[in-house]
């Protein structure tokens, strides 16, 4: 009966040591132990995985010689103290295996009762490889993140939901003229207006990572203030909600964009002068063309005229005389010379302008045009109205018989069109020639001739546009346009 009972407990401890023996060997954990030499006993599989070695080729041989050197002096010593202590000892080596790969190991040992009278301990190795790395790679991006922050340009500050600065660069050491050892632990006040709520409301009170710049005052240690801007971003890190503050001292570009807007205030107020000038200039010179015109009408036309009664009552007198020929000669001459006359007197000042209207009076000179200059011009007009302002009618008359004159002076054989039409606030005009034409790109408007400029400026002192299209071979368009009411 005892041999019975005695047999089954020893196939119950045999069952037993098996399923030690297999959860031993199958635990994701390397696990031997060790003799006081240090000697390999009884290693499971996932040790001999670790080491890339078979069970046989692991038995007997000491630890140590998987070590590497710089770890060996510290294997040594955690050995030395479990097997002196007898306490759970933990240390963390760098091991080799056969093919010299080398792992971050954990060993956590603790000493075992003595078997045979000799020492033993048990060994558990962790392969923490994987965390090692990627603490090294966040410890590595940590450093270049620190990098990026200290050689920034602009002040870095970051704060952490106790309001307290946590980051403080290098840049924000000169920009505000303190070190960080003075600031990090403290406020944003001394700094900048805003408290974190403000900075969070400001970024839009979003959990996920955000950016917002905006205007700030911000003030220097030693109370200067300053104007900048912010860019905030809020972030939440492991459930804490951090806040940075990007800070760019505006001063010198507030400084630059006043002096810009002085010079542009300045610079229009030198163009409104200058376009000032120009219409009165023109209006002299309108005046002095109309006093001229009168002039040439009303005296050295008279005058023409009695000179030609004269020679009409002197030639009946002779008509039977040599000189007779000579005389009508004279007589033809004469009346010649009062059609230019004439002709003169009305480019100076247009008196059909003025009565019969802006379009009547483009017609009449682009026929007069093609009559005496030889040009085939086209005149066509599009709901224009009857009463245009003075300035206006007379600025567009001025441009259509400038750009005329430049058809005939640097075209031959050409045809012009010049098309008058009403817009919605103002007139326009084109004026269109298939001539030699010109580069414009390489002349610029330095470049352009002196009836072009002159144009440009009649337009401005009405408030209106100009522009010019031409390419060589292609011929030239002037267009125009002019408002139908000036401000004064």
């Amino acid at each position: 009966m005892q041999n019975t009972e005695l047999r089954r407990t020893q196939v119950r401890l045999r069952a037993a040591r098996d399923r030690y023996r297999e959860l031993y060997d199958l635990a994701p954990l390397g696990w031997l132990r060790l003799d006081r030499g240090g000697a390999i006993r009884d290693p499971n599989v996932a040790a001999c995985a670790l080491l890339d070695l078979s069970r046989a080729e692991l038995v007997g041989r000491t630890l140590s010689t998987f070590v590497t050197p710089a770890d060996r002096a510290g294997f040594a010593q955690h050995l030395r103290t479990v097997f002196a202590t007898g306490v759970r000892q933990t240390c963390e080596v760098r091991l080799l295996s056969r093919d010299g790969v080398e792992a971050f190991v954990r060993l956590e040992t603790r000493a075992q009762p003595a078997r045979r009278g000799a020492a033993e301990c048990q060994v558990v190795l962790a392969d923490v490889t994987q965390q090692r790395k990627l603490e090294l790679a966040l410890e590595v991006s940590r450093a270049e993140s620190r990098a990026v922050v200290q050689s920034a340009m602009d002040a870095i500050l970051t704060l952490d939901e106790d309001q307290r600065v946590v980051v403080f660069n290098a840049a924000a050491e000169q920009m505000f003229r303190c070190r960080a050892i003075e600031v990090l632990g403290g406020g944003l006040e001394p700094f900048l207006h805003l408290s974190l709520d403000d900075l969070i409301g400001a970024a839009g009170r979003v959990p996920r990572a955000t950016q917002r710049r905006l205007g700030v005052q911000a003030k220097r240690a030693d109370g200067t203030e300053f104007p900048g801007e912010a860019s905030i971003s809020v972030v939440d890190v492991a459930g804490r909600r951090l806040v940075t503050v990007i800070v760019r001292d505006l001063t010198e570009r507030v400084r630059a964009e006043t002096e810009v807007r002085k010079r542009q205030d300045d610079l229009a107020r030198s163009q409104l002068a200058l376009t000032r000038l120009a219409r009165r200039l023109m209006t002299a010179q309108e005046t002095e063309r109309t006093r001229i015109a009168s002039d040439l009408h009303d005296d050295l036309g008279q005058r023409l005229a009695a000179i030609h009664v004269d020679l009409d009552r002197l030639g009946q007198q002779i008509a039977a005389t040599p000189v007779a020929a000579e005389m009508h000669d004279l007589r033809a001459r004469l009346a010649a010379v009062s059609d230019d006359l004439t002709g003169l007197a009305r480019e100076l000042h247009p008196a059909v302008l003025e009565h019969l209207g802006l379009t009547v009076a483009l017609r009449d000179l682009c026929r007069d045009f093609e009559r005496r200059d030889r040009v085939a011009t086209e005149f066509r007009a599009d709901d224009v109205p009857e009463a245009l302002p003075k300035e206006v009618a007379l600025c567009l008359y001025r441009v259509v018989q400038e750009a005329l004159r430049n058809v005939a002076k640097h075209t031959v054989g050409a045809r012009a069109t010049v098309a008058l039409r009403q817009t919605r606030r103002g007139i326009g005009l084109c004026i269109r020639d298939s001539g030699q034409g010109f580069r414009i790109a390489a002349t610029g408007r330095a470049g352009l001739g002196l009836g072009l400029v002159s144009m440009e400026e009649r337009l401005r002192s009405v408030e209106g546009r100009f522009s010019v299209r031409s390419r060589p071979g292609r011929g030239t368009h002037v267009h125009a346009w002019a408002p139908l009411r000036i401000s004064g």
